[in-house]
């Protein structure tokens, strides 16, 4: 952190994190864990379940984060 750039990063990042936490951790809350064990049943393998099962389950949750986040940094591009 002794870098000089790092400030305006942590300007830009600090106040978005919230959104993208909240977000990405309500996407999750739906997360039905049965259906990572139902792929790995059928011989899929853990990264294979990530991508084909998980991931589009909780995308919508990770792209509303983005936006959100994108949203309130480039709000903050006075700084």
């Amino acid at each position: 952190l002794t870098n000089t750039r790092t400030g305006p990063v942590l300007a830009h990042a600090g106040p978005a994190i919230p959104f993208v936490v909240i977000t990405v951790l309500s996407s999750l809350s739906t997360y039905d864990a049965n259906l990572t064990r139902a792929g790995a049943s059928l011989g899929a393998g853990p990264v294979s379940v990530f991508f084909t099962v998980t991931l589009p389950l909780i995308l919508p949750g990770i792209v509303s984060g983005a936006l959100l986040a994108f949203a309130v940094s480039f709000d903050e591009v006075i700084v």
